[in-house]
């Protein structure tokens, strides 16, 4: 019948009167805005919605951070739902690849290495997920919270992390001093940064 009459049906899905796409979107800027607050509480420099398109790859990075004493940067992706395990590590791979170049060129960040740390919200949905992908996050993403905190505070050499931020006490443990810490590195870590410039 609709057909028929050459109409179109669109579909909303609401929670509690608003709109689902809306109230994600509204989760993902508070998880951003959360990150932001932290690292720039630890000295780091950051930049939200970096745009980039290079060569037919095109994006924005979530949040882009720059710690100036170690000349590193640090590509964040945050993700507050997980449709895709493969697909959202495929394009952070992708966009720690071009990151060297495009914080040289559109930030003027001279990066001696980088990083990449996806950041989700700690809910049991998503530990879930996590869990069932258990042995792909362990081998690309194997860096955890607590050595994320660490590696923050004084960021010393390339990290691969999948970080599950919590609510108010995660300031609290970000400051917290700690001795130094070894990082894990994952065992396909992306193309090297020289070969991206």
């Amino acid at each position: 019948m609709i057909a028929a009459l050459e109409a179109t049906l669109d579909l909303e899905i609401r929670w509690q009167g608003a709109a689902l796409d809306r109230l994600l979107d509204e989760d993902h800027a508070r998880l951003v805005a959360k990150v932001v607050e932290l690292l720039t509480r630890l000295g780091w420099e950051t930049r939200v919605e970096v745009t980039y398109s290079e060569y037919g790859e095109r994006g924005s990075y979530d949040v882009l951070a720059w710690h100036a004493a170690t000349r590193t940067v640090l590509v964040i992706e945050v993700k507050t739902d997980l449709p895709s395990a493969e697909a959202t590590v495929r394009k952070l791979d992708e966009k720690t690849r071009l990151a060297r170049k495009v914080a040289r060129e559109g930030l003027d960040w001279r990066a001696a290495s980088v990083s990449r740390v996806l950041v989700m919200p700690d809910e049991s949905t998503l530990r879930r997920i996590v869990g069932r992908h258990e042995v792909f996050f362990d081998t690309v993403l194997p860096v955890r919270a607590a050595e994320v905190r660490s590696w923050l505070r004084e960021p010393e050499g390339q990290i691969a992390a999948l970080w599950f931020l919590s609510g108010s006490n995660e300031a609290a443990r970000i400051h917290r001093r700690g001795g130094r810490h070894r990082v894990r590195v994952p065992k396909s870590p992306p193309e090297s940064d020289a070969t991206a410039a």
